[in-house]
């Protein structure tokens, strides 16, 4: 998802981990382009799969230029 405000919402991520979601948001600051969010999946697509293959959820992961992290 794309979703930058994630992290000040504590109602919505609670609310995606009381439904079991396994969820990855593009929290980077500005607005990207189609071909940016493309390159940013590709970028940190690895770290991703790696996520999907050590946890079973539900998770919360922030992607960003820098990398990936949990959030909840």
């Amino acid at each position: 998802m794309r979703d930058k405000h994630i992290r000040t919402r504590p109602g919505e991520r609670r609310r995606l981990n009381e439904c079991g979601v396994r969820a990855f948001a593009m929290t980077g600051a500005g607005n990207y382009s189609r071909w940016l969010t493309l390159e940013l999946l590709v970028r940190r697509w690895r770290d991703i799969e790696a996520v999907v293959a050590a946890e079973s959820g539900p998770y919360i992961y922030s992607v960003t230029q820098s990398g990936v992290a949990r959030l909840t």
